[in-house]
């Protein structure tokens, strides 16, 4: 006896048993009921959701001998002929191999005539796209205006390529991607009906591999029929099908948050040696990665239905250790693979090479988070990310990352509007440190060469405690020291402006206490144009366009925000260079 595949042994055959396209079935219902079933149908949707089983019942409940009725009887002689396609007044035409205008013509022809034994002479169009346009002009009458026993059911997975005139002479019904769970449920139905013993998790596998198709969900569980048997288990489903253990696709993005290379290149050569496809794999690893945004985004509930329980719960585990920016190049890349592993002649190692990429890459940061470190560094916080990282909650940065990340930060940001010009001199005066000997901070160290060495001395000191003060005293022009007292000489422009804003003076003259282990007093001054030796005429010009690049809103912004300095403004094909060079 030759085997009856599920997905024909278990076609509907009534309007109810038509899952997921409730908005479909009771509209025509409706119809039949009323008397006011139109002449021409388009079915749309994708592959396998019930277009063709759809016009099938239709055309039995018109022709039916109880009918026409909302529900066929599947009893009488016309209901059975038309569901074992022997009727000879419903005819079902394939437009894939039917294109031409002559197959059209014959259709033509033949409406003329009076059904033969039904009550509707019914012609059901699969794949109507697929006629020609000469095809498509030549039925445009006939579709018009059929004679009254004749009624046109189109189906197409493809409908915008269905000229609009026949779209406008055709009643469109769009049939709706069955949802996941829904396809669980139907198949957990067929598998008690033929005795098969499979899992929950085993056939959401299968519902997810269908892609909303009901059609290609029992299709693949004939496939593992023949594979397994009777009795089903998970891994049985994975070899079947050639799939990835979802576990896998877990794991890997476990490693790719963590950052550890070698556990990737570990599951990459797993995943290889077990035949798995790679360019599956790698769309599983991006589908996995677009629910761990949904969670970010706060959809968690969209995905119950999507995942099993646990896997679930891993994303959601997941989408707390890793930030969105992350994630979003995860995902950029992964499609990046997804495409190049295609086309590859080694697609191993140009996956390999993708996620190496992403498990050696630093973590990305936001602006707003940046703005927020320099906001607390100005405060004399920790960072609020170095934070998260002693906590555990961030990938630690190495050392050497660190130290260039450190040494380039800003500690501060500067005041928000710029001194008008003019000399100005910010006076400090801090008391000595309660239980520091006078002059033990003197004595610790050796002044050789008198005041400079003095003030190098200083110098370091100053970049032990407040690196940025340090970095912004190497621009001074001139020193003098007093008993109780410094006097620093600088040029005009942003070292003042950050060492004499933000009561940054202050804190000068309190390291210089604490280094002189008695009360200091800090004068810092700005040097005038007239008494600046260094500059020159042709460092006018220059001056003007800084002054000029300082009043863009934009510039200052940046400027404050990362503490930085103009060193030099030049003019091309007179338009300003504004930016740092």
């Amino acid at each position: 006896m030759t085997y009856l595949v599920l997905a024909r042994r278990w076609r509907p055959q009534t309007f109810a048993d038509i899952v997921g396209q409730e908005h479909v079935t009771r509209t025509l219902q409706n119809a039949i009921r009323t008397g006011h079933v139109a002449h021409a149908f388009l079915f749309t949707g994708v592959r396998g959701v019930g277009k063709t089983t759809a016009a099938r019942v239709l055309a039995k409940a018109l022709n039916c001998d109880r009918g026409p009725a909302p529900e066929p009887c599947n009893a009488c002689v016309h209901c059975e002929q038309i569901a074992q396609g022997n009727s000879l007044d419903v005819v079902e035409i394939d437009g894939a191999s039917n294109t031409g205008v002559d197959d059209v013509r014959a259709i033509i022809e033949n409406v003329r005539y009076r059904p033969a034994q039904c009550r509707f002479k019914i012609y059901i169009v699969d794949e109507v796209h697929m006629l020609s346009t000469s095809a498509f002009n030549a039925l445009l009458k006939t579709l018009e205006e059929p004679p009254a026993h004749v009624k046109f059911i189109f189906a197409t997975t493809d409908p915008h390529k269905v000229p609009a005139t026949v779209q406008s002479r055709c009643q469109r019904f769009d049939f709706r991607r069955l949802p996941l769970s829904l396809i669980v449920r139907h198949l957990g139905e067929i598998a008690a009906k033929e005795g098969l013993e499979i899992s929950e998790k085993g056939l959401f596998f299968l519902a997810r591999e269908s892609e909303g198709s009901m059609r290609d969900a029992q299709s693949l569980l004939d496939q593992t029929i023949a594979f397994a048997g009777r009795r089903i288990t998970d891994d049985q489903i994975f070899a079947a099908l050639g799939l990835a253990d979802r576990a896998l696709v877990v794991e890997l993005a476990s490693a790719l948050i963590a950052r550890d290379p070698s556990r990737v290149l570990a599951l990459v050569e797993n995943v290889y040696t077990c035949g798995d496809d790679l360019r599956r794999f790698v769309r599983d690893c991006i589908e996995h990665f677009r629910n761990i945004a949904v969670v970010q985004a706060g959809a968690s509930d969209l995905l119950k239905e999507e995942l099993p329980v646990e896997e679930l719960l891993a994303v959601q585990k997941q989408a707390e250790a890793v930030s969105f920016l992350d994630v979003e190049r995860i995902f950029r890349t992964l499609l990046q693979a997804e495409a190049e592993i295609g086309r590859s002649p080694v697609p191993k190692l140009c996956l390999e090479m993708h996620l190496l990429r992403l498990a050696m890459a630093e973590p990305l940061v936001s602006l707003a988070t940046l703005a927020e470190e320099l906001r607390q560094l100005a405060d004399g916080k920790p960072s609020p990310r170095t934070t998260l990282e002693d906590q555990g909650k961030l990938p630690p940065r190495g050392d050497k990352n660190r130290q260039s990340r450190d040494s380039s930060a800003p500690e501060a940001i500067p005041e928000r509007h710029l001194q008008a010009q003019g000399t100005a001199v910010a006076n400090a005066t801090a008391p000595a440190p309660a239980g520091v000997p006078r002059g033990e901070g003197r004595e610790s160290l050796e002044f050789a060469e008198g005041g400079d060495s003095r003030w190098r001395a200083f110098l370091e000191f100053v970049g032990q405690r407040r690196r940025f003060i340090a970095a912004h005293l190497q621009a001074k022009v001139g020193v003098e020291w007093g008993q109780d007292w410094l006097k620093i000489t600088i040029p005009r422009g942003i070292h003042y402006q950050y060492l004499t804003h933000g009561g940054r003076a202050q804190e000068l003259a309190a390291l210089a206490s604490e280094f002189f282990a008695s009360p200091f007093s800090v004068h810092i001054e700005a040097v005038s144009e007239e008494n600046s030796s260094e500059k020159s005429q042709r460092q006018e010009p220059m001056k003007d366009l800084l002054r000029q690049v300082l009043e863009v809103p934009a510039v200052r912004k940046t400027v404050e925000i990362l503490g930085a300095e103009i060193r030099e403004v030049r003019e091309r094909q007179g338009v300003q260079e504004k930016g740092p060079s």
